[in-house]
């Protein structure tokens, strides 16, 4: 049994509680937002503890770990959402545990730091390689990469051209430029032990890095990860931090897609189609708290090939979109 202390959880950390309780492993909680907790109270196991307290005062969250760590065991330390980087990385070097040092966070705080890493990045590619926008999801260990996947975005249907839904490859073909290209990222910008979420584009045979975020992997991509390749997300966050071995190994290989949609009722008729495996409805606390979220929730697909899953996607957008 491990303890973990996740500080400030979000949205995208729920999951892990759930999976680090799954493991009979216990979750201590320092957070400033008591209606936070509220959403995942009913869930903890009675062993785990949670602490009010304001993680914008430094000193006093580092005094608070103190006294925890005197009468607890800490095996590894959670940023639970962005915001928390710096007091986590400050918590991590006090316990001497794994985790971004303060100079590595303070350097992705300061104005202006993507296109300065943009610049600084050989990001020419061989001639023919297709144009389109990537999400890709890793982890960094001892300055490591380790690329889980790179998934194509759906574009939406006019006008609106946001994203509808992504795919995943279990082989991705452009996975052979993308690693090295994050590899210099990682170098870069010291991310000793990390999880991270980017996006990029690929024009006139160069990349361009549109978002690169140190922070966990939304619920809808972890699962696209575990229906593509039997890899458990959440496991692994929690591997990672605890210093474990990684448990990356692919248990199949399917093309998997997570498809949004607009109206409650389209999940419904999602769970029709053959390839459908799972449906979400959004709740209203995760739009409270996440307002990205402008859909009403999204479907996983999956299929042993690739262009059958995304002609079959395209076509279900009609569905989703009305």
């Amino acid at each position: 049994m491990k303890i973990f202390l996740l500080i400030e959880p979000s949205i995208s950390t729920f999951p892990l509680i759930f999976k680090a309780i799954e493991k009979n492993d216990k979750i201590f909680i320092i957070s400033n937002n008591i209606d936070h907790f509220a959403l995942i109270k009913d869930t903890l196991n009675v062993s785990s503890l949670f602490f009010q307290a304001n993680t914008e005062d430094h000193a006093a969250i580092l005094y608070l770990v103190d006294k925890i760590s005197k009468m607890f065991c800490i095996d590894a330390v959670i940023p639970g959402s962005f915001s928390s980087l710096f007091i986590t990385s400050k918590v991590s070097a006090f316990l001497k545990k794994a985790g971004l040092s303060p100079k590595a966070v303070y350097q992705l705080s300061q104005e202006n730091w993507l296109p300065q890493l943009q610049a600084s990045l050989d990001n020419t590619l061989n001639e023919g390689f297709p144009e389109k926008e990537y999400k890709v999801t890793g982890f960094s260990k001892n300055n490591a990469i380790h690329i889980l996947s790179i998934i194509e975005k759906l574009t939406s249907l006019p006008p609106q051209r946001g994203a509808s839904g992504y795919i995943l490859s279990p082989e991705a073909p452009y996975s052979k430029e993308i690693k090295p290209y994050f590899t210099r990222i990682i170098e870069k910008l010291s991310l000793n032990y990390a999880a991270f979420e980017a996006k990029i584009e690929t024009s006139k045979n160069t990349f361009i890095l549109r978002e690169f975020n140190v922070e966990l992997a939304l619920p809808n991509v972890s699962e696209l990860i575990e229906a593509s390749m039997g890899i458990d997300y959440y496991d692994n966050v929690l591997r990672l931090f605890s210093y474990e071995k990684l448990s990356l190994y692919k248990k199949q290989f399917l093309n998997a897609g997570s498809l949004f949609f607009n109206k409650p009722y389209h999940a419904q008729l999602l769970k029709k189609h053959p390839y459908v495996k799972k449906t979400k409805l959004y709740s209203n606390h995760e739009k409270l708290f996440s307002p990205s979220l402008k859909a009403a929730g999204y479907a996983i697909l999956t299929h042993k090939n690739y262009e059958t899953l995304k002609n079959q996607m395209i076509k279900l957008q009609l569905i989703c979109s009305n």
